[in-house]
């Protein structure tokens, strides 16, 4: 998905949300707006947004010295939804549908992003957790899902962000039990990205007992395979079925030619929304 002019004032909006969040001097926001409007007068419009974001965010950690403001957030929420584990296991275990019930569990934890500018909170988020049923996917490709993973032996899963990552393993729990020959991969950000999930947050929920666990060698808030990882992209077109989960990383493969690549995202503005063909705020689970 190429760079739309839309995201422009998105991106600007995030700077500032980050220089505040790290209590930066008027002095310090002039001298990084500054390189920032210069480096945006000469991006590559044919690119991902988060390969743009990447670039505002090493201008960011340049002046600040902090690769990883979100590094509490990050663990506020993650603690949030450990906590909230079994009862949300058990929500699902009440379902009709157990593998369904999880998958839309998993899409709706992509609401915690600290990229769009949309509203969420904890108790927004346990609130929409609660009450999965009410919420329908507005595209529905689940069977599809279902039945890529009963023909294949291993599963990239692409992780997003905080709190979010601990629905994710909910979400191969579930279909570990329902495919138990299923060798699961779980993949994180190489370096600090916003709110996104790298190692750290993968040891922290534990990622480890249900999968195993590698990084994308890139610190894109989103998969640009270009920028990952020989290895990465050695394990990304060598799996049979690949989820990959978020907006950022729904800009960043959209485009790419991969069989039963799985996008499962929250559609939280607007220009995603359209280019995925549904309303904003829906959710997703699209064939690419």
């Amino acid at each position: 998905m190429k760079l739309n002019f839309k995201c422009l004032p998105c991106n600007l909006n995030q700077t500032l949300r980050i220089t505040e969040l790290l209590n930066c001097t008027d002095e310090q926001k002039k001298l990084i707006f500054a390189d920032v409007f210069d480096y945006l007068k000469n991006i590559d419009y044919e690119l991902a947004n988060p390969h743009t974001m990447k670039g505002i965010l090493k201008i960011v950690t340049k002046y600040t010295n902090n690769a990883n403001p979100y590094s509490e957030i990050k663990k506020y929420y993650n603690n949030i939804l450990l906590d909230q584990a079994e009862a949300i296991e058990n929500i699902i275990m009440n379902s009709n549908d157990l593998f369904f019930t999880a998958l839309k569990t998993a899409i709706i934890g992509n609401i915690i992003d600290f990229g769009p500018a949309h509203k969420f909170n904890k108790d927004i988020i346990l609130e929409k957790i609660k009450n999965v049923d009410d919420y329908n996917l507005t595209v529905n490709n689940s069977n599809e899902l279902k039945d890529a993973l009963s023909k294949s032996k291993t599963l990239l899963y692409i992780g997003d962000n905080c709190g979010e990552i601990v629905l994710d393993k909910i979400f191969i729990k579930f279909i570990k039990e329902t495919y138990p020959d299923l060798k699961v991969i779980f993949a994180v950000r190489g370096k600090p990205a916003l709110n996104d999930v790298t190692t750290e947050d993968a040891l922290m929920v534990k990622m480890d007992e249900v999968a195993e666990i590698i990084d994308s060698g890139d610190g894109s808030p989103g998969t640009i395979l270009e920028n990952t990882s020989d290895s990465f992209r050695e394990v990304f077109f060598s799996a049979d079925t690949v989820i990959a989960k978020g907006q950022g990383n729904y800009e960043g493969l959209s485009d790419v030619n991969k069989d039963n690549l799985f996008l499962l995202f929250m559609a939280k503005c607007e220009v995603v929304a359209n280019i995925a063909g549904v309303e904003k705020m829906s959710i997703v689970c699209l064939k690419n």
